[in-house]
């Protein structure tokens, strides 16, 4: 039987502020399973982000555990999180976040070459990524030449570089355009699909969110499906 790829469990998150401290989330459980995408939906500031940062390993909650392929959290060093994230994980934001002074194709290599991988075989994977998002026209230009789309579709080809095992995606469509939109979220949902991917992305785009695998509410520090 499949074993789920991230599990979140009875995670309790909360921040000082101003002296007093707010609660941000209180048991929060969830699993996703490869191959499977899970839209995190919610008001603005119910925790969203907050959750995917605890999700990838960028930041640890109060309480509760963090499982990433049968790695537990709380069980690893600062170091061995960096890994974790480097080797078996790939992030997507709103902004891109693309190096302006290299070429779509050596954005998405540079990820690859950091794990140690050779420029070569660095190269070959790019192409391949590039060629399945449509932009292998497209790999010989920097990001200022790039739509927005375009750029955040090169953000998905980063993100995916190093063969994740888990997807965090915060809002990827955001800042597009809804027609830009749809087409960035079927490449990446076909990318997730094909990879095995377990994946989990934060949206306000309900006509999106509705079609994931399952849709989880974000609300006053609980989750409900819907």
């Amino acid at each position: 039987m499949t074993e789920p790829a991230l599990v979140l469990k009875n995670i309790v998150k909360s921040f000082d502020q101003g002296g007093n401290t707010i609660d941000v989330l209180n048991g929060v459980s969830l699993e996703v399973m490869p191959g499977q995408i899970i839209a995190l939906v919610g008001p603005s500031g119910a925790g969203k982000t907050t959750l995917l940062q605890i999700a990838g390993l960028l930041d640890s909650p109060k309480q509760g555990e963090v499982t990433i392929l049968k790695f537990t959290s709380q069980r690893l060093n600062d170091q061995q999180r960096t890994l974790i994230r480097r080797d078996n994980m790939g992030f997507v934001y709103q902004s891109h976040y693309l190096l302006k002074e290299f070429t779509a194709r050596e954005n998405i290599m540079l990820p690859q070459m950091l794990s140690g991988v050779s420029t070569h075989q660095a190269g070959l994977r790019a192409d391949f990524l590039l060629e399945k998002m449509s932009l292998n026209h497209r790999s010989s230009h920097r990001p200022g030449r790039l739509s927005g789309g375009e750029q955040q579709r090169v953000a998905i080809g980063r993100a995916l570089a190093n063969n994740p095992k888990v997807l965090i995606i915060d809002e990827p469509t955001g800042n597009l355009d809804p027609v830009t939109a749809n087409i960035v979220f079927e490449q990446l949902v076909e990318l997730v699909r094909e990879n095995n991917i377990a994946a989990i992305m934060a949206t306000h785009n309900m006509d999106l969110a509705d079609r994931m695998d399952i849709k989880l509410n974000l609300n006053q520090g609980q989750i409900f499906s819907t």
